[in-house]
């Protein structure tokens, strides 16, 4: 599991692999005006769009967490994944991802 800000893995996998991959991420806006906050997970392979997003934060929060999922393929050789939080007027706290291998074979 890594935990930073917007966490990114590197994976090397010998052939392709079968993964889990989940995000948590928060925000806090002591004012309470935060607004526009989601974590979405990225994949160097399909850069077109996330595979797993969070619903979209409520206007005017405090504190928000979200969470975004998905089971992908991953294509042998080096890839990345990164999960990425963008929120309006909040302090991103640290974002964990989490990738669970299902061994092929």
């Amino acid at each position: 599991m890594a935990k930073s800000k917007s966490p990114v893995v590197k994976l090397d996998f010998p052939s392709d692999q079968e993964v889990t991959i989940s995000t948590s991420s928060g925000a806090k806006s002591s004012g309470g005006n935060g607004h526009g906050a989601q974590v979405c997970i990225w994949q160097s392979w399909d850069m077109v769009k996330p595979c797993g997003a969070s619903a979209v934060s409520q206007n005017g929060f405090n504190d928000w967490n979200g969470n975004a999922s998905c089971g992908v393929k991953v294509p042998k050789g080096i890839q990345y994944v990164r999960a990425l939080q963008v929120n309006s007027n909040a302090d991103e706290q640290n974002t964990t991802i989490t990738i669970v291998c299902r061994r092929n074979g």
